[in-house]
């Protein structure tokens, strides 16, 4: 987990939809629990779709409710869950 403002995100305003069309868009997380800082540079429908796919599976363990406030709207994203993103300049065409 990100131990920095970017380790939880409001769902609501990155609207994650499974299937999104394919975009330029990219996301750099900054895991600034680490010395030095790790980065993990995804493309914005692959995020997306993982967020998406994350969520309803944790609404699905929990019988389709958020167990303590089913208006919340953020989400976690796991460093184990973008690890395959570490250090991925070239999204950006750039090569560190």
């Amino acid at each position: 987990m990100f131990k920095s403002i970017w380790g939880k995100y409001d769902y609501s305003r990155i609207r994650a939809v499974k299937g999104i069309a394919e975009t330029n868009e990219l996301w750099v997380l900054i895991d600034l629990s680490r010395e030095p800082n790790s980065f993990y540079i995804t493309p914005l429908s692959w995020i997306r779709n993982d967020i998406y796919e994350a969520y309803m599976d944790y609404l699905q363990k929990h019988g389709g409710h958020r167990p303590q406030n089913d208006e919340s709207t953020h989400h976690a994203i796991s460093v184990k869950r973008i690890t395959d993103w570490k250090d991925a300049w070239g999204m950006m065409g750039l090569s560190l």
